[in-house]
């Protein structure tokens, strides 16, 4: 439990040092507990420019998305977002994960 915190903290850190990440996180369209992520995005581009600022993370933080474990949630007619395969109900530890509250 505590190796998840500290890492949260090492990771807050991270994602406010770029800017794009630090809106998305002061926001709250950013969450996380340990390495598992939820961030939300509102269009493809949006997307692919959050998948762009984590992978820039990499060289400074060593910090990247394991893009084969990765699902993007969406509704729109999409099979990946910056080479992140889309699902419209994906699992999370066995669990559907859809978009609409009522499910």
């Amino acid at each position: 439990m505590l190796s998840s915190e500290l890492f949260n903290l090492y990771l807050e850190e991270a994602l406010c040092s770029n800017p794009i990440l630090r809106g998305k996180y002061l926001h709250g369209s950013i969450k996380a507990y340990a390495e598992d992520l939820v961030c939300s995005f509102d269009s493809r581009e949006d997307g692919e420019r959050v998948f762009a600022a984590f992978e820039a993370l990499h060289d400074t933080w060593s910090l990247q998305i394991n893009k084969e474990k990765s699902t993007a949630l969406s509704d729109l007619p999409l099979k990946t977002i910056a080479g992140i395969k889309v699902a419209d109900r994906p699992k999370y530890l066995g669990m559907p994960v859809c978009l609409d509250n009522m499910e």
